[in-house]
């Protein structure tokens, strides 16, 4: 028996890695809190008449999110907070269509993002 491999555990040989792994099942893979904290997936969907985005953002409030359109390029920007842990992301969205963003409209509830931008018209894009 070599120091390195095997340790006595009980009044009996288990190998090293073997213990570890059982203390791995007991208490879980070890996260950092930050490691805890995700990016928030999107959902992109385009009508003929608008185009909506959905996102699901847990543990957020409201005031931890910003939204902005500029030209066709979405930015939704937001902080989260896991107890002493924060983290932020960026997502930046190039828009397919051209969009009216003055009259667009975002919704934060039950920790749903949606926003709402209405498409500009053939004629509207080409002026």
């Amino acid at each position: 028996m070599t120091l390195n491999d095997r340790i006595p555990v009980h009044g009996e040989e288990r190998p090293l890695k073997a213990l570890f792994e059982d203390l791995r099942q007991l208490f879980g893979p070890r996260r950092t809190p930050l490691e805890s904290l995700r990016i928030p997936e999107f959902h992109v969907q385009e009508t003929p008449k608008e185009v909506l985005v959905f996102a699901t953002l847990p543990g957020m409030s409201k005031k931890d999110i910003l939204v902005s359109v500029t030209g066709n390029i979405l930015t939704v920007r937001g902080v989260q907070r896991k107890g002493r842990a924060y983290g932020s992301f960026v997502r930046v969205f190039t828009l397919a269509a051209p969009v009216r963003a003055e009259q667009g409209q975002a919704r934060f509830r039950n920790h749903v993002l949606q926003v709402v931008l209405p498409r500009l018209k053939a004629a509207e894009a080409k002026a």
